[in-house]
């Protein structure tokens, strides 16, 4: 990752494999579709930061996380436009 300002040779180490399962439902009343819909998973890999300030080095991982979103929406044929709101939540160690 590039980070303006960051000391030479600082390294962002962010890459990570995750494993996860989504689901979700619709239904419609009209031409009026609603939707919930949820994501669960794990993030395997640590980050590692070593430009923070002070010496050291900054070591995070994300580990669980997950989502729940709703979703309004109208069936005008080929097309639903529609709006979703939600929210993220994620388990952080350093």
């Amino acid at each position: 990752i590039y980070e303006p300002g960051a000391q030479a040779g600082a390294t962002h180490n962010v890459g990570s494999a995750a494993v996860g399962g989504f689901a979700g439902y619709n239904f419609q009343s009209g031409k009026i579709v609603y939707g919930v819909e949820g994501e669960l998973g794990y993030r395997f890999k640590k980050n590692t930061f070593d430009d923070i300030p002070g010496p050291g080095v900054l070591d995070a991982s994300t580990g669980l996380f997950g989502s729940v979103k709703g979703r309004v929406g109208m069936d005008i044929g080929a097309y639903m436009p529609f709006v979703t709101a939600g929210v993220t939540a994620a388990k952080l160690k350093t």
